[in-house]
């Protein structure tokens, strides 16, 4: 299998560790160590479309100011085609110079154990990256001590974006603290519908956003210790203490059952994409919206929201509270059949930058990974985007579970048994069993 050597770190993640835009401490950094390009040479960059490849053509532009006669070639790619089907393109012999891959899709653990990926211990050690990266963000990377990605920027999710001038009009109040009880979302849920309005807008038909609904819920569900075992105990290393056919995770799987029982989703959910979703948010026709630290930047800049959007955590089933989930798997690699290798180095140690990377808060939607960006670029953040920062910095954040694990276990997996439990073709027993089924398999390979 493709994800036993990958060194895995589960610990709850506090402000200067896990969450590197509110750490940002120190001067603006400098790129003189980085080697240029040749006159005259062609960089091809794989990036995904959206966000990550409207930051990083900003970052080629001044590059190719800074290297006269380099040209940075973007090549978009969709989300699905940076999956797996990106491991045919990356070994091709006409790979590109840089790919594009996140830890959640199995293509960099794919690659990296059948050679199929250039050691960037180079990179790391000019653009200083052990030092300037978070800690907990570094193990996903780091195969058998040796790097082979750059981590580009990190996110945070789960969060429930509400239309907060409806919820005034409603009387709804949420609480200061952004913490919410399962019983105070149903009442909130039953206020919208008395309002004609529907609940809890959520993309069914997008291949991550029921996993990301499901890993709220646990992350409110479960202890410390109990949510290091569901982020590690895949591996035969871990001492197994816990399953998912008992305790938390049994009771997030319930909670699922009965808000779908309960109306908690819009009519037709399961055949809704994200955008859908989140276009129907900003019609009005549902007064909340499951979305992250990008969202934000999604609802101002690309859909004009003409209403004020605040925001709580996932709900907590415990009622001990909750915290956001943080995320640094979207990565750059080079592969081993690149034909400009050094070129592609010099290109990745010069997006590392603090410059450059103060650039990605511009986007409205990602959040520089290294903890130098100076404070004014993230003055820049929009002030919904800042409040989500500062809340991780503010109560920690938890390693996103379900992206970081391996994929026989992971966000896509937990997507088709959420799906099938949803539409009424499954039982909660079964999917926990599913989990376990997988995790027995993961264990004993």
């Amino acid at each position: 299998m493709t994800h036993r050597s990958l060194p895995r770190r589960a610990a709850r993640l506090t402000a200067g560790v896990g969450v590197a835009a509110l750490a940002l401490t120190g001067c603006l950094g400098s790129d003189e160590n980085a080697t240029s390009a040749d006159d005259g040479s062609t960089i091809r960059v794989q990036a995904l479309a959206g966000p990550i490849i409207e930051a990083l053509d900003v970052v080629a532009r001044a590059y190719e100011d800074e290297n006269p006669g380099v040209t940075v070639q973007l090549e978009s790619l969709s989300n699905d085609a940076a999956r797996q089907p990106n491991v045919a393109t990356l070994t091709s012999s006409s790979a590109p110079d840089i790919g594009f891959t996140q830890i959640d899709s199995g293509v960099y653990q794919t690659l990296v154990e059948a050679g199929d990926l250039e050691p960037l211990e180079d990179v790391w050690n000019e653009a200083d990256l052990e030092n300037r990266y978070p800690e907990a963000a570094q193990g996903g990377v780091v195969f058998n001590g040796v790097p082979h990605a750059v981590l580009f920027a990190y996110t945070l999710a789960p969060v429930v974006l509400y239309n907060a001038e409806m919820f005034d009009e409603l009387g709804i109040q949420v609480p200061e603290d952004r913490d919410m009880s399962v019983d105070q979302f149903l009442e909130i849920v039953d206020a919208l519908d008395d309002a004609g309005v529907e609940g809890l807008g959520v993309g069914g038909n997008t291949s991550y956003h029921l996993h990301h609904l499901a890993m709220g819920l646990l992350g409110g569900a479960a202890t410390d210790a109990e949510m290091e075992q569901y982020l590690t105990n895949y591996s035969p290393e871990v001492d197994q203490t816990v399953d998912y056919s008992t305790g938390p995770y049994m009771d997030v799987v319930l909670t699922l059952v009965e808000w779908n029982e309960a109306g908690v989703f819009p009519n037709g959910m399961l055949s809704q994409d994200y955008t859908q979703a989140e276009s129907a948010f900003v019609a009005g026709q549902s007064g909340m919206f499951l979305g992250g630290s990008w969202t934000p930047g999604e609802l101002t800049n690309d859909l004009s929201v003409e209403f004020e959007v605040d925001w709580f955590r996932a709900p907590s089933t415990t009622g001990q509270g909750n915290q956001l989930q943080l995320f640094s798997g979207d990565m750059f690699v080079i592969p081993t059949g690149a034909q400009n290798i050094d070129e592609a180095k010099s290109f990745l140690e010069f997006a590392m930058a603090p410059e450059q990377q103060a650039s990605l808060v511009r986007t409205g939607t990602l959040l520089p990974i290294v903890t130098d960006v100076p404070d004014d670029a993230l003055a820049e953040l929009n002030p919904l985007t800042a409040s989500i920062v500062e809340d991780a910095a503010t109560n920690g954040s938890i390693e996103m579970w379900g992206p970081m694990l391996p994929i026989e276990i992971g966000q896509e997996f937990g997507v088709r048994q959420y799906q099938s439990l949803m539409a009424g073709t499954t039982t909660p027993e079964e999917v926990a069993r599913a989990f376990d089924e997988a995790l027995a398999a993961l264990r004993n390979e």
